[in-house]
C-alpha cells in the first residue's frame, strides 16, 4: 500500500511544475526580498521581529513586502505570526532546493 501512496507523491511532484506555472510566473516577478521572506518561512511560522532579525533588517522595512506577500495571497498574518499561505508554492521551492541544492532566485 505504501508504493501507491509513493507512486501518487512522485507523479504529483513530477507534474507540480505544469501545474503552477502561474504561481512559478509570480515567483519570478518578486523582488530578492520577497523571495528572501518567504523561503524564511518555509520551514515555520515566524513573527515579524524572528523574520527581521533572520534577514538583519529593521522590522519596519519589512511592511512594503508583507503588504504585497499577503495581496498576492503567498503569505499570512496569523495575530503577527507569518506563514506561507501557497502550499504549492511551498512544496515546489522544496523540491527545487532537494534537487539544486538552491533556491530559485533567477531564470
Amino acid at each position: 500500500m505504501y508504493w501507491l501512496f509513493d507512486l501518487v507523491i512522485d507523479t504529483f511532484d513530477n507534474n507540480l511544475f505544469s501545474m503552477i506555472k502561474y504561481i512559478i510566473n509570480t515567483w519570478i516577478n518578486l523582488s530578492n526580498m520577497e523571495k528572501d521572506i518567504i523561503i524564511e518561512l518555509l520551514e515555520q511560522p515566524l513573527q515579524r521581529k524572528e523574520l527581521a532579525e533572520k534577514l538583519e533588517v529593521e522590522s519596519g522595512t519589512l511592511s512594503k513586502y508583507f503588504k504585497n506577500l499577503i495581496q498576492l495571497e503567498l503569505i499570512s498574518n496569523n495575530n503577527g505570526v507569518y506563514s506561507v499561505k501557497e502550499d504549492l508554492l511551498k512544496r515546489w521551492l522544496k523540491i527545487e532546493y532537494e534537487n539544486n541544492e538552491v533556491y530559485p532566485y533567477r531564470f
